[in-house]
């Protein structure tokens, strides 16, 4: 069931007032959610009832591009659906947060984290070629455009 707020803010952005297409909408939040998830954005990014802006702009994006038919604009708005996501999979609060960053209480990651994500050493020598978790291509510890937008795009 999609949080009364998201589905309100999401209706409003298409310019609907009428609960008939609710069912519609319901299906594409969930879908915008679901596509976030798979390719990455952490699961407390995307709880709707602490869902920050970034992320719900990102719903409102996809939706915009997938609600009704005939949309002209289809293409801009799930374009920047896909750059939100890459915002969200580069955001501090999503790189490596499942391989080791321990992060604060507020979400963010510690300095010494951070300093071990960008150069690969805890140390703060600059010395590495990969963040902390070594898997993440690209900008030493981050993912690439081109990585995150093959992700989205599934291949």
């Amino acid at each position: 069931m999609v949080a009364v707020a998201l589905k309100d803010l999401v209706r409003t952005s298409v310019r609907v007032t009428s609960t008939l297409t609710d069912d519609e909408i319901e299906m594409l939040i969930a879908a915008a959610v679901a596509e976030m998830r798979r390719v990455g954005v952490r699961e407390e990014l995307l709880a709707e009832e602490s869902m920050g802006a970034l992320a719900k702009f990102a719903v409102v994006s996809y939706v915009k591009a997938n609600y009704g038919y005939d949309n002209e604009e289809a293409d801009r708005f799930m374009a920047s659906f896909h750059q939100t996501c890459v915002d969200l999979m580069n955001s501090t609060a999503n790189v490596c947060a499942d391989q080791g960053a321990s992060g604060g209480s507020d979400g963010y990651m510690s300095e010494g984290d951070v300093d071990e994500l960008v150069d690969g050493q805890p140390d703060g020598t600059g010395e590495g070629e990969t963040g902390s978790c070594g898997t993440c291509p690209g900008i030493p510890g981050l993912m690439s455009e081109a990585d995150v937008d093959a992700l989205v795009d599934g291949g």
